[in-house]
């Protein structure tokens, strides 16, 4: 299965946009690595999460114009905790609350309905898989969110309304 999955990853972008070579962002000290199909904008910022510790938030992300590309946004954010803070082996009932809050704000913008959220294992990671609907302009933003190790990993997508279905990361 996994083997079939890189294969998609890799070919993916040769079937839908040979045009366009796509971006790779490399940012060894988040231990990860993406393709994104332009530039992306980044932004830094730190949040205080109480108890004098801080946790460090990095974001990219990519807006498409062309109506003809099948997605609208892509997103990554990486909110990297203390150690001490939270761990990915941390029980489940902590880490919950922080799966639910990454789309709390979604949840309550007037922008979007709420249409599923599931709890998935990725890799022996715990993490949350949302669908919402845009509305006005009936796009579907999917957001995948992990726990890995003691960062918080957010993976979003903007997809067009003809491209409901066929979202791919």
């Amino acid at each position: 299965m996994r083997k079939i999955i890189i294969l998609l990853l890799v070919m993916l972008p040769i079937f839908t946009f040979a045009q366009k070579e796509w971006l790779a962002l490399d940012a060894s000290t988040e231990q990860l690595k993406i393709s994104f199909f332009a530039e992306p904008n980044v932004v830094y910022d730190t949040v205080d999460i109480g108890d004098g510790m801080q946790a460090t938030v990095i974001a990219w992300d990519v807006e498409i114009d062309d109506a003809s590309h099948p997605n609208v946004l892509y997103s990554l954010g990486v909110t990297k905790f203390p150690a001490s803070f939270l761990h990915s082996d941390s029980s489940f009932e902590a880490i919950e609350p922080l799966l639910e809050s990454a789309a709390s704000p979604i949840m309550e913008s007037e922008y979007f309905e709420h249409l599923s959220g599931k709890y998935q294992m990725k890799d022996g990671y715990p993490g949350k898989n949302y669908k919402f609907k845009v509305l006005g302009s009936e796009g579907m933003l999917e957001m995948q969110v992990f726990l890995v190790e003691n960062q918080l990993i957010q993976l979003s997508i903007i997809t067009r309304p003809e491209n409901w279905f066929n979202i791919t990361y």
